[in-house]
């Protein structure tokens, strides 16, 4: 993997390392606090329907995962600028081979924010999995 997109998936580890703690406290309480407001007749529970997608919904994650998600993305159009991308023979040629796993230059946001949690951070994969934002949007006609 490149250089500068390891150091941009280092530096987002940190940073959630930093606010989940954070963010699971306030949601314990905000659940507890909520489970133990009453009202006439019933108990309403409507803190997990207004976050329905868990942890993963709160804005200063969303902001973090958006601010790498950026950076990744940058980063990627760089290297592929440069010509450097994700290189892979084609399966027909290393059939019954023992190979190395090909180098990744190229690494799309989502795996390098998200899906390469599952296998040393599974604390914040568990978090972060909920996530349901992707930051595309348009700038001056095109997709940023």
């Amino acid at each position: 993997m490149d250089d500068t997109l390891q150091a941009i998936q280092a530096a987002y580890i940190s940073e959630l390392k930093k606010e989940v703690p954070r963010i699971k406290k306030w949601w314990t309480k905000s659940m507890k606090d909520n489970t133990e407001k009453r009202y006439p007749d019933k108990l309403i529970v409507d803190f997990d329907l207004r976050w329905p997608s868990g942890m993963g919904g709160h804005p200063r994650l969303i902001e973090i995962f958006r601010r790498y998600f950026l950076a990744a993305e940058a980063r990627n159009l760089e290297l592929e600028e440069a010509g450097r991308q994700y290189e892979q023979k084609p399966v027909t040629e290393e059939w019954g081979l023992d190979t190395e796993p090909p180098s990744r230059e190229n690494v799309p946001p989502i795996d390098l924010l998200l899906n390469d949690l599952a296998s040393e951070h599974q604390d914040l994969h568990r978090v972060m999995r909920t996530m349901q934002f992707i930051p595309i949007g348009m700038r001056d006609g095109e997709i940023v």
